[in-house]
């Protein structure tokens, strides 16, 4: 095979020869990989008691197998520099016998679906989109498929920086009595995670001393939250 002599053990031969010798026939039995494919398969017979006599004849092998895919990032892109707004494209890299029929695009376990208008575009080996929103991030994976079955692609995340939002559904008005600790909780979702908060008042801003502040990440969300204690009088946030 492409010009190497087939050994054992990977490769077994066997010649049979007919009644009157004037016949011989050899059979080479192997399992072909797709690795063989498109490789060029000789068999040569010799024969040293006849003046050229050397014949040989020549296939080359067509070997089926499931589409092999690896998907990348755009390689101008900067995995850890992400933001809402960027534009980012992945690269889906396909290798099958016959060709892929059919690709299609994973975000998190499910189909993305073509949309040019909102900025969803795709093709059977790239998939770009548009103005990306915190909720695009996640994982994407591509999907080829030919006669022989279909193949998955390895998983790549996407990160998308966000600046942070206040968690909807949050206690916004507290009331408390005359010297009681007021317990005030904020939560936000943020990417990568706020490493302070600043409190202030919608109408009058207290000297730094008139209370005092901490910054946690409740272990139960994972979202970070800041916790403000003071003493006021009865007030609405």
């Amino acid at each position: 095979m492409d010009k190497k002599e087939l050994k054992p053990p990977l490769y077994n031969t066997t010649q049979t020869d007919s009644a009157d010798g004037n016949m011989s026939t050899s059979i080479l039995t192997f399992a072909p990989t797709r690795l063989d494919n498109d490789r060029t398969l000789t068999c040569k017979a010799a024969n040293h008691l006849v003046p050229h006599g050397i014949e040989e004849a020549s296939i080359k092998l067509n070997v089926l197998y499931i589409p092999i895919l690896h998907l990348t990032l755009g390689s101008n892109l900067n995995p850890e520099d992400i933001e809402e707004g960027d534009d980012v494209y992945f690269e889906c890299k396909v290798n099958a016998n016959p060709w892929a029929y059919k690709v299609l695009w994973k975000h998190n376990g499910q189909v993305i679906q073509q949309n040019q208008k909102g900025g969803v575009i795709m093709s059977n080996s790239d998939l770009a989109l548009q103005q990306i929103t915190k909720n695009q991030a996640g994982n994407y994976t591509c999907v080829a498929s030919n006669v022989e079955g279909d193949g998955d692609s390895n998983t790549v995340e996407l990160k998308v920086m966000y600046k942070p939002i206040c968690r909807p559904g949050q206690k916004r008005t507290y009331g408390v009595a005359r010297h009681e600790d007021a317990k005030v909780v904020c939560e936000v979702e943020a990417y990568p995670q706020p490493d302070n908060f600043k409190w202030s008042f919608n109408k009058t801003a207290p000297s730094p001393s008139t209370y005092r502040k901490r910054a946690t990440i409740p272990a139960s969300t994972g979202r970070p939250a800041s916790t403000g204690r003071r003493r006021p009088s009865p007030t609405h946030l």
